[in-house]
């Protein structure tokens, strides 16, 4: 089902949570569970997340460490140690990937849809080997018309729309939920 925007309340974890579908790899995913995290600057599938089997992660994986067309991102997560941090650099720069599961390929996605709602088809990090969120960070959140406010219930809610697509839903939508009017007529 399609949807105009994007609504999620934040959760016990305190995270804005929602389903996504996209294509990747010329796979069809749905129901994806994703992160929206407006700490991250850039969005990571897992493939683990998607529900691909280990042994074709690695399979493609090994394709994108052979595959010099496919840029390669290393990156740390904030509980890395000094030593694991100097070790995988030496081993990302002398382009030793296959060992790496901190390094992510970038890919494009086509079709990707968060809660319903189609946004734009971007390029993004694939990591094969980490088991986390999938987060939708700020190279594609900075694409939306977003909102988040304390309703009078006191639970905190997230409204987003894509810029190119706002609409008279969404805008209703921010009227009844944080009293707000667009100061331009759509």
């Amino acid at each position: 089902m399609k949807n105009s925007y994007i609504k999620s309340y934040l959760n016990c974890h305190n995270e804005f949570r929602a389903f996504a579908s996209l294509y990747l790899f010329g796979t069809l995913f749905t129901n994806v569970n994703v992160k929206i995290d407006t700490g991250c600057s850039s969005t990571t599938f897992l493939t683990s997340k998607l529900g691909l089997p280990k042994a074709e992660s690695q399979r493609l994986k090994l394709h994108d460490c052979n595959d010099k067309s496919i840029k390669k991102i290393i990156s740390f997560g904030v509980n890395d140690s000094k030593a694991f941090r100097e070790k995988s650099l030496l081993a990302f720069r002398t382009h030793q990937y296959e060992h790496l599961t901190c390094v992510s390929f970038v890919h494009k996605i086509k079709n990707l849809e968060i809660a319903g709602t189609p946004t734009k088809n971007s390029e993004v990090k694939v990591n094969y080997d980490r088991t986390g969120n999938i987060l939708i960070g700020m190279d594609i959140i900075s694409t939306w018309d977003t909102h988040i406010g304390k309703l009078n219930s006191g639970e905190t809610l997230l409204l987003a729309c894509p810029k190119n697509c706002l609409n008279h839903e969404y805008y209703d939508e921010l009227e009844r939920f944080f009293e707000l009017k667009p100061l331009i007529m759509y």
